[in-house]
Parts: C-alpha cells; sequence; structure tokens
C-alpha cells in the first residue's frame, strides 16, 4: 500500500497560496507565518525599515536571567 500525504501551504494574510514562511520576532516572543512571495516582500520591506532605525539587542535566548537564588546569593555576599 503507498500513502501519498501533499502538504500546501495557505497564505495566513490572504487565503492565497503560500510561497515562504516568514520568522519574526515581536515583544520577546517568536512567529512564524505563511505567506504568498508578494506579502513576504511586503513584511520583508517593512521589518527591514524598522530594524534599520532600531538598535541590535542580545538574542533573547541567550539572556541570562536572574532566579531568586542568584538574589539571595547576591544580598548575602552584601550583608
Amino acid at each position: 500500500m503507498v500513502r501519498k500525504i501533499d502538504v500546501t501551504l495557505i497564505d495566513d494574510l490572504d487565503g492565497m497560496s503560500a510561497d515562504d514562511t516568514v520568522v519574526f520576532g515581536y515583544r520577546g516572543m517568536w512567529f512564524e507565518i505563511d505567506l504568498s512571495a508578494e506579502n513576504a516582500a511586503q513584511i520583508h520591506g517593512l521589518l527591514t525599515e524598522w530594524s534599520n532605525r532600531g538598535r541590535r539587542s542580545e538574542d533573547i535566548s541567550t539572556v541570562r536571567r536572574r532566579t531568586a537564588a542568584d538574589r539571595a546569593e547576591t544580598a548575602a555576599i552584601r550583608t
């Protein structure tokens, strides 16, 4: 028995056929959106325009979060 599975990407914006999956970050969260070539070019243009005016920050995944244990250790050192 042969099984064939076809996956069709649908543009999340207009419901037409999608050509590309765009990954972007906003407010500390990452998103994926499937878009046609035209809509992908549009979002790439907007993000390029905005990112050229912004400043780069550390990758959120590499930023070390302080824990309660870290704060307790710092407080102990200070006393």
